[in-house]
Protein backbone atom coordinates (compact mmCIF):
# COMPACT_ATOMS: atom_id res chain seq x y z
CA UNK A 1 0.00 0.00 0.00
CA UNK A 2 2.94 2.54 0.49
CA UNK A 3 4.34 1.95 -2.27
CA UNK A 4 1.29 2.36 -4.47
CA UNK A 5 0.98 5.70 -2.42
CA UNK A 6 4.21 7.01 -3.31
CA UNK A 7 3.71 6.52 -6.73
CA UNK A 8 1.12 8.22 -7.11
CA UNK A 9 2.41 11.04 -5.03
CA UNK A 10 5.61 11.27 -7.42
CA UNK A 11 3.22 11.52 -10.32
CA UNK A 12 1.41 14.20 -8.74
CA UNK A 13 5.02 16.10 -7.92
CA UNK A 14 5.16 15.70 -11.99
CA UNK A 15 1.87 16.58 -12.96
CA UNK A 16 2.16 20.11 -10.66
CA UNK A 17 5.38 21.46 -12.20
CA UNK A 18 4.43 20.13 -15.38
CA UNK A 19 1.08 22.38 -14.97
CA UNK A 20 3.30 25.24 -12.84
CA UNK A 21 6.02 25.53 -15.66
CA UNK A 22 3.40 25.54 -18.54
CA UNK A 23 0.34 27.52 -16.80
CA UNK A 24 2.11 29.41 -13.81
CA UNK A 25 5.50 30.17 -14.43
CA UNK A 26 5.16 31.21 -18.13
CA UNK A 27 7.68 28.77 -19.35
CA UNK A 28 10.47 29.27 -16.52
CA UNK A 29 11.49 27.37 -13.77
CA UNK A 30 10.46 29.41 -10.59
CA UNK A 31 10.37 27.62 -6.93
CA UNK A 32 7.84 29.63 -5.38
CA UNK A 33 5.35 28.32 -4.67
CA UNK A 34 6.66 25.35 -4.32
CA UNK A 35 3.45 23.41 -3.53
CA UNK A 36 -0.39 23.63 -4.85
CA UNK A 37 -2.64 25.51 -3.22
CA UNK A 38 -4.71 22.96 -1.31
CA UNK A 39 -1.39 21.48 -0.15
CA UNK A 40 0.15 23.01 2.95
CA UNK A 41 3.83 23.03 2.94
CA UNK A 42 6.40 21.11 5.41
CA UNK A 43 9.89 20.87 5.51
CA UNK A 44 9.61 21.16 1.83
CA UNK A 45 7.32 18.58 1.19
CA UNK A 46 3.97 18.96 -0.39
CA UNK A 47 1.52 16.88 1.80
CA UNK A 48 -1.19 15.02 0.21
CA UNK A 49 -4.54 14.40 1.44
CA UNK A 50 -3.84 10.19 1.76
CA UNK A 51 -0.89 11.27 3.93
CA UNK A 52 1.74 10.72 1.45
CA UNK A 53 3.80 13.39 0.14
CA UNK A 54 6.06 14.57 -2.79
CA UNK A 55 9.21 17.06 -3.64
CA UNK A 56 9.09 18.22 -6.78
CA UNK A 57 12.10 20.12 -8.69
CA UNK A 58 12.56 21.85 -12.39
CA UNK A 59 16.11 22.49 -13.74
CA UNK A 60 16.24 24.65 -17.29
CA UNK A 61 18.98 24.64 -18.72
CA UNK A 62 19.50 26.98 -22.31
CA UNK A 63 22.25 26.34 -24.34
CA UNK A 64 23.81 25.95 -28.06
CA UNK A 65 20.02 26.69 -29.49
CA UNK A 66 18.19 24.15 -27.46
CA UNK A 67 16.77 24.47 -23.81
CA UNK A 68 16.71 21.22 -21.64
CA UNK A 69 13.74 21.34 -18.57
CA UNK A 70 14.34 18.50 -15.88
CA UNK A 71 11.60 17.93 -13.98
CA UNK A 72 12.21 15.33 -10.77
CA UNK A 73 9.76 14.36 -8.16
CA UNK A 74 10.51 11.99 -5.01
CA UNK A 75 7.10 10.74 -3.56
CA UNK A 76 7.13 9.46 -0.03
CA UNK A 77 4.67 7.46 1.64
CA UNK A 78 5.69 6.20 5.39
CA UNK A 79 9.09 4.91 4.70
CA UNK A 80 8.82 4.07 1.25
CA UNK A 81 10.20 6.20 -1.83
CA UNK A 82 9.29 6.21 -5.50
CA UNK A 83 10.53 8.88 -8.53
CA UNK A 84 10.04 9.96 -11.85
CA UNK A 85 11.64 12.11 -13.63
CA UNK A 86 10.42 14.13 -16.84
CA UNK A 87 12.70 15.56 -19.62
CA UNK A 88 11.64 17.77 -22.28
CA UNK A 89 13.72 19.28 -24.75
CA UNK A 90 13.20 22.07 -26.97
CA UNK A 91 14.19 24.43 -29.75
CA UNK A 92 13.67 28.50 -29.24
Amino acid sequence: MSSTKAVYAADSGIEWRLYKFFKIDDGTCEDIPLCPNSSPEAQGACLLQNSASFEATCERIVGAGTEVITIQSNGNSQKTFRSFETRLERTP
